[in-house]
């Protein structure tokens, strides 16, 4: 699970964060903010079988079913789930990062910020 740093202190979130064990195996919780611009991560995204795909703008919770005007889509389509499922690793790779203060440059891990990149432009070494 992924959590943007500014919600996770919410009184909500601290009774989920508290239940589960992020020392687990195969648990894994990244608190921080997204890879782009260091903006507030608001990705509402649940992947199940590496098939099917739900996402959109609607918050899961009762308010945001029942009192707002959002999107949803479900998607069943496993080169869908892929390409989301890496967007998701990405995003909570970086979050990891964030959590251990780690000494890489994370300027570098962002996401380029022009629109038109090549496909191949080289990339930074990320380890110097």
């Amino acid at each position: 699970m992924s959590l943007d740093r500014s919600q996770s202190t919410g009184a909500h979130e601290k009774q989920i964060l508290a239940s589960w064990a992020n020392d687990a195996f195969g648990n894994s919780i990244a608190i921080g903010t997204s890879s782009v611009h260091n903006a507030i991560s608001h990705l509402k995204i649940v992947i199940v079988d590496g098939v099917y795909t739900v996402k959109g703008s609607t918050n899961w919770s009762l308010s945001g079913e029942q009192q707002q005007d959002n999107e949803l889509t479900l998607s069943r389509n496993a080169v869908v789930a892929a390409e989301t499922r890496a967007i998701l690793d990405l995003n909570h790779d970086f979050m990891l990062k964030q959590m251990v203060g780690t000494k890489l440059d994370v300027k570098k891990l962002q996401a380029p910020t022009t629109r038109h990149l090549s496909r191949f432009s080289p990339q930074p070494d990320l380890f110097k």
